[in-house]
Order: structure tokens, then C-alpha cells, then sequence
């Protein structure tokens, strides 16, 4: 059916180097007449037609949706996910708001900034890029410096499982509902949520160049499953199970002593470290990331300036590099205070991760005590606290615990623990929904070592998935499958292939036609006719959920005050956008005499915008959108503004209409600024604009 152009390549241009470790989302978009196997092709899958289900009744009721809205409007709460444990929090806004302040006034954390911070620390974020150039690739510059960035929310996520006065009343209610007033022992663990933060691409690269040290730090910990191959069997009758936890440890560590700790790594391990980078770059991206941790809450702008902010990417690693370089001391304490055989003991037994450890003791070479009053005399600002136990204790989610014939295993849950699932009925691809039985009970089966507990817990699971509606044969088939696998076998690593794939993604809706298998089809006939690019590619179908409760319920944003809607002037005196804009709370389209009303605040430098732009003198429209490099209302107004000037830049028919009857004026009015950051969304929306209210300029 397609006949391929020998030699034609479709890959995008792209930097001569081939082993970045990280690249922008690329939009590229092979231009027509470069290969008319892949020309045929498009053009047979965009002539296809799709028909629709019929539609189905949605999950949830008129009166259940109002009610969802009724919270998510109500401005006297905030609704957060609770720490650990699974459960909703609904706080009242002002002790919420006490929390989070008892927090941002500790001066030796956290300090108050301009709200210029973040566009001060893009620009030293390309005078860094551009000091390294010579280890970064095209494609890793423009990863960490070309992209639109928006400052951090500062958030705590409300810690119930070690509030007593939680505890006490879930077990006397015994109810999945609680009610508890302002609980004066409830604290938050404070998160600052950046997903597009200025400091986000180059943390990313920097987790990639320092975790294969993690290997080096000899109590690391991955997650269970390792753990279980290096608890401690070794069962004395003089020994103690014991846990220690470290207080706050991101905000803890001091910047200079976590950068010692990354020169340590790097100096004492150098082959682990990708060898177009330098100890150099590490040292001064780490030192960049910690010290430009900005954020925003309640309209006031702080930076961190101890610790690092539980949300950056590279802080789990950073933390681990930083307890192991911490461990190496209380090895050589413990070596000085009590000699040979304690540092033995203590180096084949701690296990840690991130900041809860775990040892078994032996109390006749050193006490419980003893050790933590070493721990803490390590570092004044890294201090720990423990709990310690002759017969059974918790660490993550198992519970070690000392019988007769030595240590046993078993599963541990938080007495906050609400043991929520997927309900059977939601909106989710069914084979996920039907593995669910099988993934829990494997989770049972791989922990628990004594065969009633297993039998009493699978047992308990059973009774908790019929209260959300899960078919007894459903459940049986998991749990069944799970058991029949001997338990050597589910506690071995697993082993992922290192496979080349490009998924397509779709939003799963059970209302919208199945087109993978027309996408996939179209794919191996490109392989078929060996167009280049297309020969070893992998096509998998990844489903995106789409928003569940949790996603439209919980902000990480916080404001007091309700927000002024509408368009205003940013207050710069240098700024030539607002001349251009035009103020108020709507806009009424010419050719549609349609009123859009806004929903937010939005300025000249305000990004990630649908914008309309209209012609003065006839008052024709043109709808738009800030694209990559031009991030603001003000970046774009610059840019008519040149190619006005200048025709021979002129790349839109609507700069020439506003150079011939505009007179080289121009007004703008942000219509929409989106939540998410992604491009191909805000290029979908401007297109719905257009559609909708008839721009002829476009």
C-alpha cells in the first residue's frame, strides 16, 4: 500500500551528541513531502471516522457532585490529604493557616522574599548553564533553562497518625468519620510543591548524576522488599528491637555540611560519576538548588535557607548521600567508645530509610541509650529520637517482631490507617480494578511470615474489599493466585527490562472510541515499509486518570482573601504592555457579541495565557496564545511590537494588519490563564477560541 523514500530520515534535527541524560518535550513535527509512506499514513488515520459509545451514566449523582462542589467552594475549610494512612483532613482555614505560620516564622528556616525571586533566579540559572556548556548538551541546556516556570506553593499535609488525640478518638468511635476540633497535637509535615519551579529541570538532572552513589552508603534501604533481605534474624536473649527517627530531616541539614557530604561521594567514588560532569557542577547545582528554594503562601513570598524542601526532586538522594556521610562518623564513635565488636554490630545491622532506622541490639555491648546519645552528638542540628522495644516493633509498614524460635515478620498498619481502595464502581480501565485483589494480597503473602497471621490477614482483606464492592469471585481468583507463589519467589527483586518505548497517552473516559489499535496498525506499517526512526520503536497505551476527588478536592494553593477577578496593570513604570491592555473583569467578542467573564487575576506578567488582541482602528480579533519563549502578556506584546517595526521579521498576518491599519497599535486582554503547564493543552484551547468566537484575524 506505501512505498518508503530511500535515505529520508524523519528524526528531528537535533544536538550531535546522543547520550543526553535528559531532553525537553519536543512539538516537532515531520513537514509533508519528506516521506510519502508517512504522508499516506497520516493522512489514512486522520480520514478515519470514530464512532462513540453509547454514553454511559456517570458514577456519581447530581446530588453527590453538588455536594463535592458545595466543599471545594466553601472558604472557611481546607481539605488536605492526610500525611500517611490514606484519609481525607478537613481543617478549618484559619488553624490551618495558624500551622503553616508556626512553621514560616522559624527565622532560621525560612526568611520573606520579593516576588521578583523566582525571574531573579532564572537568569543565574542561565549564567550557570552557560558556565558549563561545555559539559551540558544542547538538549540538557535547554531542559533546564527554556521552559515556563511558576513559584512553589508551601503546603503541610496534617501528620494524624501521631496526633494521640486522633488516635484515642478513632478507637473510640471505631468510625471511618472522625470529628475533632483544632486537635492541639496535630502537627504538618511542610511540602513545597513545584512541579514547574525554576530549580525543578536542574534538580532532575542533578538526582540523575548522584544516585548511582546511593549504592556506596551501606544502611540504604530501597523500599520493603529489601529491607526483608537485610532485617537482622540474629536473636539473643539479650537483644532489643530499636528504631530511631530523625527529627525534621530535610529542613535539618545544613548547606555546607550536605555539600560536604556530595564531595565525599564524588571524591572518594569518581567513576560513578557520568563522565562528561564534573565534581564542579555538582557541588555548585546542589549549592544553586538549596539556596534558591522559593515559594509562595497566602500572597507572601519566603525563600528556604536551611535544609531542603520536601518536593525538589533530588532531595531524597540528597538526604540518603547525607546520612550515609553521617553514618561513616558513628561508625568511628562507636569504634573509639566501645570498640571492634560494636562497630561490626552496629555496620551489619542499621538499616535506614530516608530518616527512620531500625537495629537489633545486643543490650550487653550497648545500650539503646548509649547509641542515641551518640547519634545526636554526631551533628547539633541533626538530632534523633527513638523507640525501642524486648518483644515486637514497627518499622515502615512490617512489624518485626522476637518469638521462640527467632524473628518473625509481619504486616503493620498505622492506627490511622483507613485501609481505603479503589471502589469496583469508579471510573477506571476494569483490568486495573481486577488486579487490585492480587497486588494486596501479594503485598500480605510477601510480608507475613506466620501462616495463621496470613490466613487471618488475607482473611481481613477479603471483608475489606466487599465493602467496596468487589465481586467474591474477583477477589477469591487474587487472593488465590497470590498465596499459591512461594513466598522466596515474591520476595525477589525485580528485574526491569531495559526496553525503548513511546507511549500513547489518552485521558481514560469508557465514553470515547478505542483508537490505539488504528494508531498501533498505522505504526507497523511504517515499521513494515522500514521508515527510518519507526524500525525498533515500541507502541504502548498508557491510560491518564482523569481528576478523581482527591485531585478536585485538595489545593496546594492557600489564600486568605478571595482573589480580585479581572485584568489589571502590573505597576511597572517600565513596562509598555500597559499601554496596550485593556482592564475589567470581561471581554465581549465583535463577530459573536459574546461576554466571556474571567475567573482569575491576571497582569501583564501573567503566562501560560489565551489572549485576544484586537486592531484599534476596526476592531477585528486575534486569539493567541504565550508560547515557549515568549512566557508573558508582556513577552508577546514586545514581540508585535518588533515585528511591527520590523517587516522583515513578520511572521503572522495579523502584525501586518496592525502595522497598515492598526497604525502600529494594537490592545490585549487575557482571556485564560491554565492551571498545567503543557503546551500541546493551551495550543487545544486557543484552537476551542478560535472556533468558538470567530477571530477573522487568525
Amino acid at each position: 500500500m506505501f512505498s518508503n523514500d530511500e535515505g529520508q530520515d524523519l528524526k528531528e534535527p537535533r544536538d550531535t551528541e546522543n547520550d543526553s541524560l535528559l531532553k525537553p518535550k519536543s512539538y516537532f513535527k515531520p513537514p509533508r513531502n519528506r516521506n510519502s509512506c508517512l504522508d499516506k499514513t497520516i493522512d489514512y488515520v486522520k480520514q478515519q471516522k470514530f464512532v462513540h459509545k453509547i454514553k454511559n451514566e456517570s458514577n456519581i449523582s447530581k446530588d453527590q457532585w453538588k455536594g463535592i462542589c458545595t466543599l471545594k467552594n466553601n472558604d472557611k475549610i481546607v481539605i488536605q490529604e492526610a500525611d500517611k494512612g490514606g484519609c481525607v483532613v478537613i481543617m478549618n482555614k484559619e488553624h490551618y493557616k495558624e500551622m503553616i505560620l508556626t512553621h514560616l516564622n522559624d527565622t532560621a528556616t525560612y526568611k520573606k522574599t520579593d516576588s521578583n525571586c523566582d525571574k531573579k533566579v532564572r537568569l543565574r540559572l542561565e549564567k550557570l548553564a552557560k558556565k558549563h556548556q561545555d559539559m551540558l548538551t544542547k538538549e540538557e541546556t535547554a531542559f533546564i533553562v527554556n521552559f515556563t516556570f511558576r513559584t512553589s506553593n508551601f503546603y503541610g499535609l496534617p501528620k494524624v497518625h501521631k496526633s494521640k488525640l486522633i488516635k484515642e478518638a478513632i478507637e473510640s468511635r471505631n468510625s471511618e468519620y472522625v470529628e475533632l476540633l483544632a486537635p492541639q497535637d496535630l502537627t504538618l509535615r511542610p511540602i513545597v510543591g513545584g512541579p514547574v519551579c525554576p530549580t525543578r529541570p536542574l534538580s532532575n538532572l542533578l538526582d540523575i548524576l548522584l544516585k548511582p552513589f546511593i549504592v556506596h552508603v551501606n544502611s540504604y534501604i530501597k523500599d520493603n522488599l529489601d529491607f526483608l533481605s537485610k532485617c537482622s534474624r540474629d536473636n539473643k536473649e539479650t537483644s532489643v528491637l530499636v528504631t530511631f527517627d530523625v527529627k525534621s530531616l530535610y529542613t535539618s541539614i545544613p548547606h555546607e555540611y550536605g555539600i560536604e557530604a556530595l564531595t565525599y561521594w564524588v571524591d572518594n567514588f569518581p567513576n560513578d560519576l557520568h563522565r562528561r560532569f564534573s565534581k564542579e557542577f555538582v557541588v555548585e547545582s546542589a549549592r544553586f538548588i538549596l539556596e534558591n528554594n522559593n515559594f509562595i503562601f497566602d500572597d507572601e513570598f519566603y525563600t528556604q535557607i536551611s535544609g531542603t524542601a520536601m518536593g525538589t526532586i533530588f532531595a531524597p538522594t540528597y538526604a540518603t548521600l547525607t546520612m550515609g556521610y553521617l553514618e561513616l562518623k558513628l561508625y568511628d564513635v562507636c569504634l573509639r567508645s566501645f570498640g571492634p565488636t560494636v562497630k561490626k554490630l552496629v555496620y551489619e545491622n542499621w538499616s535506614r530509610f530516608l530518616d527512620d532506622c531500625e537495629i537489633l541490639l545486643d543490650k550487653t555491648l550497648i545500650t539503646p541509650e548509649q547509641l542515641l546519645e551518640i547519634l545526636n552528638s554526631l551533628h547539633n542540628e541533626i538530632q534523633f529520637t527513638m523507640e525501642y522495644s524486648d518483644t515486637e516493633i514497627p518499622f515502615l509498614d512490617i512489624l518485626i517482631k522476637r518469638g521462640k524460635n527467632g524473628i518473625i515478620l509481619d504486616l503493620y498498619r498505622k492506627p490511622t490507617d483507613t485501609q481505603r481502595c479503589l471502589n469496583f464502581s469508579s471510573c477506571h480501565p476494569s483490568h486495573c480494578k481486577r488486579n487490585i485483589p492480587f497486588c494486596m494480597a501479594r503485598r500480605i503473602c510477601t510480608i507475613v511470615e506466620n501462616s495463621d497471621r496470613k490466613a487471618q490477614h488475607l482473611e481481613n482483606l477479603k471483608e475489606n474489599l466487599k465493602k467496596y464492592d468487589y465481586p467474591d469471585r474477583i477477589i477469591e481468583i487474587g487472593i488465590n493466585k497470590a498465596a499459591a507463589i512461594p513466598q522466596d519467589e515474591l520476595r525477589k527483586p525485580k528485574v526491569c527490562e531495559n526496553k525503548k518505548a513511546v507511549a500513547f497517552v489518552s485521558t481514560y473516559n469508557p465514553n470515547n472510541p478505542k483508537v490505539f489499535h488504528l494508531i498501533k496498525s498505522a505504526v507497523n506499517t511504517l515499521k513494515d515499509n522500514k521508515v527510518k526512526g519507526f524500525q525498533n520503536l515500541e507502541l504502548i497505551h498508557a491510560r491518564r486518570q482523569a481528576p478523581n476527588l482527591k485531585r478536585i478536592l485538595t489545593t496546594s494553593d492557600f489564600k486568605s482573601k478571595d482573589p480580585e477577578v479581572g485584568v489589571f496593570k502590573c505597576g511597572d513604570p517600565r513596562c509598555e504592555c500597559c499601554e496596550a491592555l485593556l482592564l475589567g473583569k470581561s471581554y465581549t467578542f465583535k463577530n459573536v457579541k459574546k461576554e466571556f467573564k474571567l475567573k482569575t487575576r491576571m497582569t501583564c506578567s501573567s503566562s501560560n495565557l489565551i489572549y485576544v488582541a484586537i486592531c484599534p482602528t476596526c476592531g477585528e480579533e486575534y486569539i493567541g496564545e504565550t508560547g515557549i519563549n515568549t512566557t508573558t502578556l508582556r513577552d508577546r506584546a514586545r514581540v508585535y511590537r518588533q515585528h511591527i517595526r520590523e517587516p522583515s521579521l513578520q511572521k503572522l498576518k495579523v502584525e501586518g494588519h496592525f502595522r497598515a491599519c492598526g497604525k502600529g497599535k494594537f490592545k490585549m486582554f487575557p482571556l485564560l490563564q491554565l492551571k498545567k503547564q503543557d503546551t500541546e493543552l493551551r495550543r487545544a484551547k486557543e484552537q476551542s477560541f478560535i472556533k468558538t468566537y470567530k477571530s477573522k484575524l487568525n
